[in-house]
């Protein structure tokens, strides 16, 4: 199996190869490397750059669902802020495990539930 195949079926909806082309030139990684050649931290390191560019850069996704002789019909999925949190905190991990502290994204929050008269 070739990487770039690997690293679409990793994710529920669509990846363009130029992206896990991307990831792979990021994480070091031969973009035409079999999958069987790239080692462990070059295949995680490849998810964590995926996962930090699907965060920043997917609000949504649009799937054909069925189509016929007259249209197709295509539905917008979109990612919630839940699904981007647990990308970024994959992606900060993996990033943490290798050393690679420039690619960690802090995100600054707000508790809008905070009482400031206690």
């Amino acid at each position: 199996m070739n990487a770039i195949g690997f690293f679409q079926a990793q994710f529920c909806f669509p990846i363009g190869d130029d992206m896990v082309t991307a990831a792979l030139v990021l994480a070091g990684v031969d973009p035409e490397a079999q999958l069987a050649d790239i080692d462990i931290q070059g295949k995680e390191l490849t998810k964590a750059h995926l996962l930090r560019m699907v965060a920043q850069t997917q609000n949504g996704y649009t799937e054909k669902t069925s189509s016929s002789d007259f249209g197709a019909t295509n539905v917008v999925n979109n990612l919630d802020v839940t699904q981007i949190r647990s990308m970024e905190t994959e992606a900060n991990r993996i990033f943490k495990k290798y050393g690679l502290t420039e690619y960690i994204v802090k995100r600054n929050t707000i508790n809008i539930y905070e009482d400031d008269e206690g």
